[in-house]
């Protein structure tokens, strides 16, 4: 009987050889390739390597190993070419998320590819999916609620906040793959179908199955690990539900990619997924590396600005004006200022129950909380400090605070490994600079808050008002970081129906607050952090460069040389609203557009829409 490495070696009418990088580990399917490139009908002509981000895990710690095997294969490949005199073939490298810069030439060199510009080219396609709408969720979760339950209810949300994407086909990405039959049975049982689909713990016939029950029925949902993100390209995809952290930016990017039209991404975030990502069974020196990975992660989805700017500039891309996400939908609201209307549809109400808080003096106490020494990552997460102001001594609101300051590297995390042979133990410290920071006045923090409906816009306390005039007429004279602090605190202000009025801001203030920031303030930018590469005429008057970012230690705070700032996309317009998207700011109705108003004549961000009751 014929097999296909047999095949591939003596018939000389084949043309296109398929092959993955794990058949290519078999030395009989790489021999047998080799034997059918000596023969001159059978030369190769072109080496194509589709998905070609996947070898950027190999120095992350993926799974993707079996491509450190292709230089194996391509230099045999060249070799034989080299023997037989004939010319040398092309390297073709496809892929949508590969990183520009160092780190796409690292990959190049560890898998020994060639030269690009020579033999080499590499194809990429757009980095901002703009077909793609994004929001984020942080749903609160009891204490003790299982994976499945918390699933359940993000799924009942999502259809009845984002209806339209919900009309189409559904796919929902968890962290565990041994976990995803189990949550498929459990939300099948409370009237909404799911079928499963992971490489571990399932067979392919099973696999199989549940991918033809899934076509066959719009109303199924699939529930899937991060390899169906891998290569796997189904049409009509409309909601994709994120129910766990990926391993890093690109992975996170790369589930997107399902999505193949127009659609809805929505991220779901809560501790354990943090944790249950940081403690899969690995290595210690791959478990480090993936917790550094899923930190940057954190940082941009817990990021207080246009999620797809945070993403897409972690990728070496740009955004020009965003085309649909939870905080452009939210903060972005004005007459003048509009996503577009199938963007706006497909997000639904999920931008209105997020709400950026300031929280500097949530995050002090947390801190001070963990200034002693180390603790472990549960329980700063299950301990909300006593003296942190509204709303942070609610439990979600006080963790959304520590996931956000764990992205933002105010919270230092590391993995230890248990004594005991046990799951790998997370370890939080305080940054004391940071620390020093909040507590100088220097620093503003801002969390996303979940909001529950509502029939009305809810006011800002007293209190809260009074200590935002405090922190306006602090800031608003200083630099124009300061300032971006203080038009960050007036734009959350007024977004809770405060008046300009009532915070003390009026005539000249108000309009120094409204204009957009100096373009020499915005850095550049934010690259992975390996693909940004260090200029060699680096000067020393560069270090009191306004855009250059403050490196967080265990101590201190000091000037980073030439570094760009951490989630520094370029600045940008969303929708005619100035946005500069280097500290996160809020976009600042345009003091001459007739902008809402508020019963007392004040001006108000975001009009209120009416959300639907979730009973």
């Amino acid at each position: 009987m014929d097999t296909p490495e047999r095949a591939i070696a003596e018939d000389a009418s084949v043309a296109v050889v398929f092959v993955t990088p794990d058949a290519l580990r078999s030395t009989s399917v790489r021999g047998g390739l080799l034997r059918h490139a000596s023969t001159r009908g059978g030369r190769c002509r072109l080496f194509v390597i589709d998905e070609a981000h996947t070898c950027l895990k190999i120095s992350q710690g993926g799974f993707r190993e079996a491509c450190a095997k292709l230089g194996v294969t391509h230099a045999s490949l060249a070799l034989v070419m080299q023997a037989l005199n004939f010319e040398p073939f092309q390297v073709l490298a496809l892929t949508a998320t590969m990183p520009p810069g160092k780190l796409e030439r690292e990959a190049i060199w560890r898998l020994r590819l060639g030269v690009e510009g020579e033999n080499l080219t590499v194809l990429r396609g757009p980095v901002d999916r703009a077909d793609i709408s994004m929001v984020r969720c942080f749903l609160p979760a009891g204490s003790r609620e299982s994976s499945a339950s918390y699933v359940l209810r993000g799924c009942r949300l999502a259809r009845a906040l984002a209806s339209a994407a919900w009309a189409g086909r559904k796919l929902a990405f968890v962290t565990k793959a041994t976990s995803a039959p189990a949550i498929a049975a459990f939300l099948t049982a409370h009237g909404m179908p799911a079928r499963a689909f992971a490489t571990n713990g399932m067979t392919e016939e099973e696999r199989q199955s549940s991918l033809a029950d899934w076509r066959a029925d719009p109303d199924v949902i699939l529930i899937a690990s991060s390899t169906f993100a891998t290569g796997v390209n189904h049409a009509g995809i409309t909601a994709l539900l994120h129910f766990g952290l990926a391993q890093d930016p690109l992975e996170h990017f790369q589930e997107d990619g399902r999505i193949r039209s127009s659609g809805l991404s929505i991220t779901f975030l809560r501790p354990r997924f943090l944790v249950e990502r940081a403690t899969l069974p690995a290595p210690m020196e791959r478990a480090r590396a993936a917790l550094s990975a899923t930190t940057q992660l954190l940082k941009v989805l817990t990021h207080a600005g246009c999620l797809r700017a945070a993403l897409v500039g972690w990728l070496g891309g740009s955004v020009e004006q965003c085309s649909g996400c939870d905080y452009c939908a939210r903060y972005a609201s004005l007459p003048t200022a509009s996503l577009p209307a199938a963007h706006a549809s497909l997000c639904g109400s999920f931008p209105y129950y997020m709400e950026l808080r300031p929280a500097s003096k949530a995050a002090i106490e947390i801190l001070r909380q963990l200034s002693e020494g180390e603790e472990l990552l549960t329980s700063v997460f299950d301990e909300p400090p006593a003296l942190a102001p509204a709303p942070f001594t609610e439990m979600s609101a006080h963790e959304m605070a520590v996931l956000t300051m764990v992205g933002k590297g105010d919270i230092g995390v590391r993995v230890k490994e248990s004594s005991h042979g046990l799951a790998p133990l997370l370890l939080a410290e305080a940054n004391l600079g940071a620390l020093a920071e909040y507590e100088a006045g220097s620093e503003e923090l801002f969390v996303w808050v979940w909001q529950p409906s509502s029939d009305e816009q809810p006011r800002a306390d007293p209190r809260d008002v009074a200590e935002a005039r405090q922190l306006i007429a602090m800031h608003q004279r200083k630099s124009e970081h300061h300032r971006e602090i203080a038009r960050r605190v007036l734009t959350s202000m007024l977004a809770r129906g405060t008046s300009l009025q009532e915070l003390g801001v009026r005539g000249e203030a108000a309009r120094r607050l409204a204009a957009p920031p100096s373009p020499a303030s915005c850095p550049a930018p934010e690259r992975h952090p390996a693909s940004a590469s260090t200029p060699a005429s680096a000067s020393v008057s560069e270090a009191s460069s306004p855009a250059l970012r403050l490196t967080k230690t265990a101590g201190k705070r000091t000037p980073s040389h030439i570094e760009p700032s951490p989630l520094a996309p370029a600045a940008h317009s969303v929708g005619g609203a100035s946005s500069c998207e280097c500290t996160g700011s809020l976009p600042f109705p345009s003091l001459g557009s007739a902008a809402p108003t508020t019963p007392s004549g004040g001006a108000r961000l975001v009009p209120f829409v009416k959300r639907p009751s979730l009973a």
